[in-house]
Formats: C-alpha cells, structure tokens, sequence
C-alpha cells in the first residue's frame, strides 16, 4: 500500500515539474514578446515583426518564425531564428527580467533559415540559405555598445557560418558576389569606441561567383573572354582576408589571398580608413601574382604587348603596388 502511495506521489511530482516548465516555457514566450515590442517602442524608427515566439521546455530553445526588422532604411529578414541558450539563462531571463538575463548572458549559438539584410537606399543586400553564429561576451554590454555607442570593458567573439552566401554590392548597376561557403570571425575589443575599423575581421569564402556590373562586362570584355569565361561569370576558388586595427587610431592592417584556376593573387598593406568607408585609401600596399597558369600567362603578355607596357615582375613574381581608394583603386606599372 505504501508503495503504491508512494509511486502516485512520484507520479504527481512528474507531472507537476512538466507542467511547471511548460508553464515556465509559456511565460518566457510572453516576456520576450513584450520586451521586444516595448523597445521598438522606445525607438519609434524600428519595427519589429514576427509570426510567434517558441520557447522548448526543459531545453531552453527560443525559436522566432517570420522575423522582420526595420530601422529606417535597413531590414533584416529571416524565415526562422534559433536561439541555443542554457536552461540556467532562460531561468535568468525569467526570474530576474531580460536586461537580468541579459547581463548575466556570456554564451550564445544562433542559427537562421534564409536570414538577409538590405539596405534599399543604397540598394545593398546580404543574404544567405542558412546561417550559424556562435557569440562569447556579454550581451547586454554588447547591446548598450550598439544602442549608445558606449566604451564598455568586455571582449567581444563572434564566430558566423553561412552557406549559399550572396551579396548585392550597392549601386544602381547590380553586381552581385556569391560563395557556397562562407565564414566570419570578429574580435570586438573592449575600452574602444564599437566601430567597423576597430573589430578585427577574418573572413574566409569558398566556391566563389562574381557577377560584374553591365559596364564592367563591357569594359573588360576582351579580357574575361580571353581567359575563357563568361562575362557575367566569373569564377574563384577561394578568397582570404584579414583586418587588424594598428596603434595608430584611424590605420588598419589588411591581407587578402584570391586563389583561381589562372593564378593565386595576394596583398598586403594598411588602410587609412575614412567614412563612407569607400573614401579610405592604401597605404604601402602590393598585390602578388604568382602561380600563373599558361592560359593566363599568355594573356598578360597579349595585354602587354597590345598596350605596350611591361609588368613590374621579381622572383616572388608579379608585384604591382595598390593606390587610390576602395572606391577607386588603381595600380602603378612603374618598375
């Protein structure tokens, strides 16, 4: 008899925690509703929109189905955002509130179903079949850096996956980059103003189409025909770039590798950054040509030959400095 009291109190117990989390799960989904809104109130330029918000019992999961985000004249979309979070940060979130849960906040994995950003002034976009970013920091400190642009003391890592990646460049003729790989890494170091030339980029592509604009085709038919490609496709291999902020407050260090079938193409150097971003110039800049194939090899020497000019070339191979702006480039053919 006791026993069979004993296995039905058990069984209440069960049932109790289940509902409890379950209840616990359903007060999350209504917090997190209201927190959103009410700060897109709080900032009456931003709109956020979704289809509802799911919180797994037991394994702390927030997904968020028809995501939109407007602010002024950027969106962001994603067809389905998966918050990982630990079962003890939701417990944090709901006891103590979100900026609470926020605080306390230092891990974090995400994961996005067809997720873009656009930009319809300048008609810019990013977007991607699927993405995957893992965060390690402090949430609310990175937050408050985005929303006031105020110094904070916490180290920032992000680590981003996409797969299907496309960017539309800006302008009014379309010319679009696409990689069937993609990866980001940034360090977001802490006591500096939260800016794009003080994060530390890595990024890293692979399987690699680019789409020039109309008048780039026509520009420099000859030669991407020469090479035996389509003009509106052009492939690449894979491509390498790294950014790191120098002592000097406004110069940043870049790298960058272009692996293709016709050569491996690589730079190095400093950027003198200035806003828009398309203003700063290189600074003691070189790209490398090396590993040339013989269909490229015979090209550049039809292009020598027809403009009557030499390539600066060294042991190393081909060496041409980098000038002007990323908006302008332009190279020196001075040996």
């Amino acid at each position: 008899m006791h026993k069979r009291y004993y296995l039905i109190g058990l069984a209440g117990l069960m049932i109790l925690i289940v509902g409890y989390h379950f209840y616990a799960a359903s007060q999350a989904e209504q917090q997190l509703d209201e927190a959103i809104q009410k700060q897109a109130q709080q900032h009456g330029n931003i709109s956020a929109q979704y289809s509802s918000i799911d919180v797994t019992p037991f394994a702390a999961d927030i997904t968020v189905n028809d995501w939109t985000v407007i602010f002024n004249n950027h969106i962001q979309r994603a067809n389905r955002l998966s918050f990982d979070i630990s079962y003890l940060d939701v417990l944090n979130i709901y006891f103590g509130g979100l900026k609470y849960g926020l605080k306390n906040l230092t891990e974090l994995n995400l994961s996005a179903i067809r997720p873009s950003y656009t930009i319809s002034s300048g008609i810019q976009e990013v977007k991607s079949d699927t993405l995957t970013l893992s965060y390690q920091g402090n949430a609310l400190d990175l937050i408050q850096q985005l929303t006031d642009s105020t110094n904070r003391s916490t180290n920032h890592n992000i680590k981003a996956t996409f797969s299907g990646f496309t960017t539309v460049l800006p302008g009014n003729s379309r010319s679009s980059i696409k990689a069937r790989h993609m990866q980001y890494q940034a360090s977001i170091p802490p006591d500096r103003p939260l800016s794009l030339f003080n994060i530390a980029h890595q990024i890293s592509a692979q399987n690699i189409v680019w789409s020039p604009t109309s008048s780039q085709q026509q520009k420099y038919s000859f030669i991407i025909k020469g090479l035996g490609y389509p003009t509106d496709t052009i492939p690449f291999k894979s491509f390498n770039i790294s950014t790191s902020p120098t002592k000097k407050s406004r110069l940043k260090a870049i790298n960058w590798i272009l692996q293709s079938e016709l050569a491996l193409i690589s730079s190095s150097g400093f950027l003198q950054t200035y806003r828009p971003i398309g203003n700063s110039a290189f600074q003691d800049t070189r790209i490398t040509i090396t590993d040339l194939s013989p269909s490229f090899q015979k090209t550049l020497e039809n292009i020598e030959t027809l403009f009557s000019f030499s390539l600066p070339k060294t042991k190393k191979g081909i060496q041409i400095p980098l000038q002007g702006t990323i908006a302008d480039p332009s190279i020196s053919l001075d040996n």
